[in-house]
């Protein structure tokens, strides 16, 4: 007889703006509430090898209080169908203020062999993936996007007050900006992602030019609306191109001063608690 189940892939993340992260782990349970089981890496030494400049204490301690997070999600509902979904759960229940520990979105299937199917997910998931140096990238804006929601999803009330809106260049039908959260308070302020987390310090200045041009033809103060422009940069990790993006934001702020305000993305709670007042 199968049975629905749901699971999330746990990381390990040492920094949220280097776009780096390693698996550490699985959490699964049956939706009738005949199984649940989580397994997180008991080895740091894995993950030191992976993040050498990782402080092992501080990783024992993150996960051992998502260890006791996940019991007590567990044990309130032995053998009964769970309330709510995987994901509120774990949204409400375990601790990630810090960012070291973050989750996939659910997976979801069938199973007629739980233990089995929890095996494989550890296998898949992270295993395979062990002795692997998580490789460097540049992120995308849409990635960029994508840690903003994260953090938007711990401000749940919040989330629901947000739009997406489209900013058209007065006399150029066919330029247009599209924004997926935006609120108004006055003035309509609209967030747009944008990654500065690039391989290398060319192609960050000209990406500078490149959005702070749109954002100028684009001239949002002439539509009611001003632009959140929110900001990712390259890790400390490489100097080069994080000397250039900040070059390049000194000059962006310049530029756009008029149409925008600046977020680093490691601002996001500021700007968060801006997007409540606004709206408050």
């Amino acid at each position: 007889m199968s049975t629905l189940f749901e699971a999330v892939v746990f990381r390990y993340v040492p920094d949220q703006g280097s776009g780096e992260a390693l698996n550490v782990g699985v959490a699964m349970r049956t939706t009738d509430g005949t199984y649940f089981r989580v397994k997180l890496l008991d080895s740091w030494t894995r993950i030191t090898n992976a993040f050498p400049a990782a402080h092992a204490p501080t990783i024992r301690a993150t996960f051992s209080r998502v260890r006791d997070a996940l019991e007590r999600l567990s044990s309130p509902h032995p053998l009964l169908p769970f309330p709510s979904s995987f994901a509120e759960d774990l949204r409400r229940l375990v601790p990630s203020s810090d960012g070291f520990i973050q989750w996939s979105s659910p997976l979801e299937g069938e199973t007629s062999d739980p233990e089995a199917t929890f095996a494989r997910l550890m296998e898949r998931y992270v295993n395979l993936h062990l002795q692997e140096r998580p490789d460097r990238r540049s992120r995308s804006d849409d990635e960029v996007r994508a840690t903003f929601e994260v953090a938007l999803e711990r401000r749940a009330k919040l989330k629901t007050k947000l739009t997406p809106r489209t900013l058209v260049a007065k006399g150029l039908k066919h330029f247009e900006v599209e924004v997926q959260h935006a609120w108004k308070n006055g003035r309509w302020n609209c967030l747009q992602p944008v990654s500065f987390d690039l391989l290398n310090a060319r192609d960050i200045t000209q990406k500078a030019a490149q959005v702070a041009g749109s954002v100028n033809i684009v001239a949002p103060s002439k539509q009611d609306a001003h632009m959140i422009l929110f900001v990712a940069l390259p890790p400390a990790s490489r100097p080069d191109a994080l000397e250039a993006a900040e070059e390049a934001i000194e000059g962006f702020r310049q530029v756009v001063a008029q149409e925008a305000d600046v977020y680093l993305e490691s601002q996001t709670d500021s700007l968060l608690d801006r997007i409540e007042n606004d709206l408050h």
